[in-house]
């Protein structure tokens, strides 16, 4: 049951995250539209949850040999990914992507800061 309501205020907060980034950012477009923000949430959603371990595993030595700013490529890949199979999000330039990614990683970790506590568990 955890693990559900965790996936849902991830899938809350990506959606929360894509909406600040697509009102924000020129060249970073999302559809105005509950059905096409959600849509986008779930699928960044999902490759978060399934692709996101695989890259990571793929890009772990290049992340280490860049001091962590590989994982930039990591999250630009995913945007990609997400730009690619959603038609409710479209991002133009290099600069929006780019953009996007810094937008939406501190709204997100913003909004996980105010939201994990509730899933804490006291032992």
């Amino acid at each position: 049951m955890l693990f559900l309501l965790r996936i849902l205020l991830s899938l809350s907060i990506n959606a929360c995250a894509l909406f600040v980034a697509g009102s924000f950012i020129p060249g970073f477009t999302v559809q105005r539209s509950f059905s096409g923000i959600g849509a986008a949430a779930l699928i960044l959603t999902i490759l978060h949850i399934f692709v996101r371990p695989i890259l990571k595993i793929f890009l772990t030595p290049f992340i280490f040999l860049t001091l962590g700013l590989g994982s930039l490529v990591l999250h630009a890949l995913i945007l990609v990914m997400l730009d690619y199979f959603s038609q409710s999000i479209r991002i133009t330039t290099f600069t929006a992507l780019f953009e996007g990614i810094i937008l939406i990683s501190l709204t997100a970790f913003a909004l996980h800061l105010v939201f994990d506590h509730f899933f804490k568990r006291e032992h």
